[in-house]
């Protein structure tokens, strides 16, 4: 089903490079499967419960933005900007982070199982209840990041930073935490 939102057709497959004309849009429940939206200003749309499977947001701003709920399997948000975001009960299975940056994200209860991303900046985000299992964080940063019942397991966070975190009631077993900056107890 296609739909047309300032003059932009959101569909599946859409080629919305560059974008700036969805900024702070109310995009809940579209999907946008497949679509391109690479360096495209997204910053405070919301797209609660979305179809973004496999959706590229390369360095696209999506600040602010809501996107609780959503299907990112597969998405590459590469290099994407997420501070602040809300990405509660989003499922993130297998998708690319390689430098993304989720500051101050709340990520409360959202699968980031089987994800890559090498200097991905989770910096005081919220990943109560979350699932990282089989995550690969090399260089990854998870300071004074909320990990609260957060399962960890079979991850590599090699070099990764996790200074001022808690990971007292986290699952962390079988992970590789190699030359990492753990929390001092």
């Amino acid at each position: 089903m296609e739909v047309l939102i300032n003059g932009c057709r959101i569909r599946p497959n859409a080629r919305l490079e560059s974008i700036d004309r969805l900024a702070g849009e109310n995009l809940s429940g579209v999907n946008l499967s497949g679509a391109r939206l690479d360096r495209a200003i997204l910053q405070n749309s919301i797209f609660r419960n979305a179809t973004l499977a496999t959706a590229s947001f390369n360095c696209a701003n999506l600040r602010f933005a809501d996107l609780s709920g959503a299907d990112l399997k597969y998405a590459d948000l590469s290099g994407a900007d997420l501070t602040e975001a809300n990405l509660s009960g989003a499922n993130l299975y297998g998708a690319q982070l390689a430098h993304a940056v989720f500051a101050r994200a709340n990520l409360t209860g959202a699968s980031l199982n089987s994800c890559h991303g090498a200097h991905v900046n989770f910096e005081a985000a919220v990943l109560r209840d979350a699932s990282l299992h089989r995550m690969t964080a090399t260089e990854g940063r998870f300071v004074d990041a909320d990990l609260l019942n957060a399962d960890l397991s079979l991850g590599s966070f090699i070099r990764a930073d996790f200074t001022g975190t808690s990971l007292v009631a986290s699952r962390w077993a079988d992970s590789e935490f190699l030359d990492a900056k753990l929390p001092v107890a």
